[in-house]
């Protein structure tokens, strides 16, 4: 038999299949537990033997209480007939052994014969009764009973032939993570994959369906998986499973989902209320079924989907009392394996489960914040009615664990209950939760509503111990956010400021560490001469702390370090963090850890790697808040420009505009002013490039850009009115980019205004002068790590050597800066590179439309194809008005006249309108 190995993981197996078929066997048994893929499995072997050339019947039973008994005989002795030509009647009277196995014995004696039964386990008594007379006295010649069955489920009857008749048995074991992997295929992160595998428990039917809805709908969070977040197909085949198990094992699959993970046999007894023999029985039966594993003395659920199915279809009084007994029996360990029982069991008023509920949220908080909001809320609903002083503090732990965990709507709510609480009581605002609120009113876009809570708690905390409060530390923080997204940079740096020295007065490491994050990012805004000593105090307060610090001072002081041009420690400090799809640590901050490492990534000069992690990590980031609004389509946006796809550009980096529009937090906007700007300018709108900068960033000084960042944006506005033919205006803005640079000499700061001062002096006819300024905008970008910063400065510095009439020098670094740009999919940037080498004579190739840009290129081919400036401007969504400025240059540049000459041209030099794909499609 030729069985290939066709499907995933299971190739030894089919391999041992083939084996029996062909070797002496009379019978073949295949086994595996719930979503192994019996049925797949015998379809391959089947399909192999029939291209061996052997005759295969295939038959599977219906449900147990369907259909006339012995029907699957029936179906097998019609099978054998049919391949037999014309045959008797066999099978009008009541199937027999002694019919079946006649009719395999006439049939081998041209060829083997293979009679597969799938879903043995299914079969009626008297059928069953039929298959074992088969087993124990076996069809002369080359006849095989190919047996698949669920684990542990065969008749009895069936069971004790095959014990008499040796028979090779090949069990469907749960694939290994290598073939999970392969199953699932790309497009998985290791968190995400690992998630998968857990739940499906390396069953490949249940890890291909809950992949097939993953791709869907995302992977869940949270626990406890519920049967109504499983795919269907899933959730019926193991409720199947676990209605035809008897007692104690459905008993103790009921107990062990009220456990939780693996439980010791004395816990099940005890939830069970059963003897430790009968529950030794129930657990051999359900590891039999390949339902749980039994080993070092712990029992398990296979499948996190079967623990699933498990729960769900026990009674809600079942799972009451089971909770309750396995609180009980736990009443020694610690609070966090506890909580899961009280929180379903505890009556209203139970002060224990009260305490048990905080201490376990207080355990698991920094790693799984739903979980821990989840145990708080129970907490406050077990509260009596009527004052309690443990409420307001339970308030406060519920609303932070909320936040932490993105779900900022809910920790608003919380926090709003808390407030009424202390109205009905007479009392102030409490000052720390004043900072939390004024905080997610900020992220949820309510600036006023956050200052008014800002004065308010501040005033309040300066009636707390002369304003050293842990609220205290809460308002000042919030009040550093609140003038970040406003732009305020003094009062920023001023309020992280006054949090650090709070947090050192109360002695407390946990919140110096958070508060020399935001001081170091602080400083760098305000672009103060200390940022780079207050980022390496964050730095070491990280690097003292657990497992390197908590998501919000590791990003912090991340985009801290990015901005002071320490890619590679921003890069080191957000490698550590989870990605938003593997949880741990609050989704807020994975989410905004994951935007930064993008942005960091692309900043080095790795635009295809940016964009994907944002398509993996960031496609959809709801409403969790308007930082990620703005800076996530205007990274993609960016990543999508430098990779020289300008349409997905524009429309990223018009989402971002828009959604910093809408936002009444202006400090958000800067993310994404230059995106656009460059896009449009690449383009061919100059002149919107400069309305969107000037009108959006502040005027003429930027004031709505943080200042560190200016230098960058100067230069933009330098190369658009350079575009523009505007000598006088970019003069204007390269002194202001040259003033900012020199205050405060960070190399990527100086490359960006070297590189604009070479694109002036170009401009100006004065290309010995660019050269030698593009060079030493090489060298500073080279030194501050952002590599494709550099090529942009070696594509100025080769095309002014060429003008200055050194070919030879230019040729060898626009060679070396198109290669590198090649390597990093910059396509925008390698086709600038390309045109240059062309139009000094690169032997790669050549042509007189060389010198002009990618823009001008798809003008020329459209009007040489006959195309009105009306329809070119449709075909490339730009205004009339711009097409016309673009037919200007490239007649001025190419010194012609005419559109029939443009069209000449386009065809001598073997371009056409369809070359490659139009922008519409």
């Amino acid at each position: 038999m030729n069985v290939e190995e066709r499907i995933i993981g299971r190739g030894a197996q089919l391999a041992e299949i083939a084996e029996g078929v062909v070797g002496d066997s009379s019978a073949v048994v295949v086994h595996g537990g719930p979503g192994c893929g019996r049925s797949t499995v015998l379809r391959a072997a089947a399909e192999g033997a029939t291209r061996g050339g052997a005759a295969v019947v295939v038959a599977r039973p219906m449900a147990l209480d369907r259909g006339p008994q012995l029907r699957l005989w029936r179906a097998v002795i019609r099978g054998l007939g049919r391949r037999m030509g014309p045959w008797p009647a066999y099978g009008v009277a009541e199937p027999t052994a002694d019919v079946v196995r006649s009719l395999a014995e006439r049939l081998a004696a041209d060829r083997p014969v293979v009679v597969a039964i799938d879903d043995a386990h299914l079969l009626d008594p008297r059928s069953a009764e039929l298959l074992a007379r088969l087993v124990d006295q076996p069809a002369r010649g080359a006849v095989t009973l190919l047996v698949a069955t669920a684990s542990g489920r065969l008749a009895a009857v069936v069971v004790a032939a095959l014990a008499r008749t040796p028979a090779p048995t090949v069990e469907l074991g749960p694939l290994d993570d290598d073939a999970g992997g392969a199953l699932l295929g790309a497009g998985w992160s290791p968190g995400e994959r690992a998630r998968l595998q857990r739940l499906a428990g390396g069953a490949p039917v249940f890890l291909t369906a809950l992949a097939a809805q993953a791709r869907r709908q995302g992977i869940p969070s949270g626990e406890p998986w519920t049967e109504a977040r499983l795919p269907a197909r899933v959730a019926a085949a193991l409720r199947g499973e676990l209605a035809a198990l008897d007692e104690p094992a459905a008993l103790l699959a009921r107990s062990l989902s009220v456990a939780g993970g693996a439980s010791a046999p004395d816990l099940l007894a005890a939830i069970a209320d059963l003897p430790p023999d009968a529950v030794a029985d129930g657990v051999a039966d359900l590891a039999a079924r390949r339902l749980v594993a039994a080993s070092a003395g712990r029992v398990t659920f296979t499948s996190g989907v079967a623990a699933a199915v498990a729960y769900e279809t026990s009674s809600e009084a079942f799972r009451l009392v089971a909770h309750g007994r396995a609180a009980r029996a736990l009443a020694t360990a610690a609070p966090a394996v506890r909580a899961p029982h009280v929180e379903r069991s505890a009556e209203p008023g139970d002060p224990l489960a009260v305490e048990v509920l905080a201490e376990a949220a207080a355990a698991v908080a920094a790693d799984d914040p739903a979980r821990a909001a989840r145990w708080l809320d129970a907490a406050v609903r077990l509260l009596p009615e009527g004052p309690d002083p443990r409420r307001e503090a339970l308030l406060i732990a519920t609303a932070k664990t909320l936040f932490a965990d993105g779900d900022l709507e809910r920790s608003r709510a919380v926090l709003d209950r808390l407030r009424a609480l202390r109205r009905e009581r007479g009392a102030g605002p409490q000052a720390e939760a004043a900072g939390l609120a004024a905080t997610v009113e900020a992220l949820l876009g309510d600036a006023d509503g956050a200052a008014a809570t800002l004065e308010h708690g501040l005033a309040e905390a300066g009636r707390e111990a002369d304003g050293a409060s842990p609220g205290a530390w809460s308002l000042h923080l919030a009040a550093a956010t609140l003038s970040w997204l406003r732009s305020d940079w003094g009062r920023m740096a001023a309020e992280a400021d006054a949090a650090l020295a709070v947090a050192r007065r109360l002695g407390s490491p946990t919140r110096e560490r958070d508060a020399a994050a935001f001081a170091a990012l602080a400083a760098y805004c305000a672009d103060r001469a200390e940022a780079r000593d207050r980022l390496e105090v964050a730095i070491a307060a990280i690097h003292r702390g657990r497992a390197g610090g908590p998501p919000p001072a590791v990003v912090l002081t991340a985009l801290a370090a990015a901005g002071l041009e320490r890619l590679t420690t921003a890069e080191r400090l957000l490698a550590g963090l989870p990605r938003p799809a593997e949880g741990g640590g609050g989704m807020v901050w994975a989410l905004i850890a994951a935007a930064a490492r993008a942005l960091v990534v692309l900043l080095q000069g790795r635009p295809r790697t940016a964009r994907s992690l944002i398509d993996r990590d960031l496609a959809s980031t709801g409403d969790v808040g308007l930082m990620l609004g703005v800076w996530v389509p205007g990274v993609h946006g960016w990543a999508s420009l430098l990779l020289g796809e300008l349409d997905t550009a524009l429309a990223s980096a018009t989402v971002a505009r828009r959604a910093a529009d809408g936002s009444p937090a202006p400090g958000l906007r800067w993310l994404a002013l230059g995106p656009l700007a460059a896009t449009l300018l690449e383009i061919g709108d100059p002149d919107r490039a400069v309305a969107v900068l000037l009108g959006k960033g502040g005027g003429d000084t930027l004031d709505l850009i943080e200042r560190a960042a200016q230098v960058r944006w100067y230069e933009l506005l330098v190369r658009a009115e350079l575009a523009r033919d505007d000598g006088g205006a970019a003069s204007r803005w390269l002194a202001q980019a040259t003033r900012i640079a020199a205050e405060r000499p960070l190399d990527g700061r100086v490359g960006a205004a070297r590189l604009a001062a070479a694109q002036l002096a170009a401009h100006r006819d004065q290309p010995d002068r660019a050269a030698e300024l593009a060079g030493e905008a090489v060298a500073a970008f080279a030194r501050s790590g952002q590599r494709l910063e550099a090529a942009r400065a070696e594509v100025e510095q080769g095309t002014a050597l060429a003008a200055a009439g050194q070919p030879d020098e230019a040729r060898a670094i626009l060679a070396r800066a198109r290669d590198d740009l090649d390597a990093r999919g910059a396509r925008l940037l390698f086709d600038r590179a390309d045109r240059a080498l062309r139009a000094i004579g690169d032997p790669a190739g050549g042509g007189v439309l060389a010198p002009l840009t990618d823009r001008e290129l798809e003008v020329a081919k459209l009007v040489a194809d006959g195309l009105a400036n009306r329809e070119v401007a449709e075909r490339l969504y730009l205004s009339q008005r711009t097409v016309e400025r673009h037919l200007a240059r490239i007649f001025a540049k190419l010194d012609i006249s005419s559109r029939a000459a443009l069209a000449s041209l386009v065809v001598r030099d073997g371009l056409a309108a369809d070359d490659g794909p139009h922008p519409d499609g």
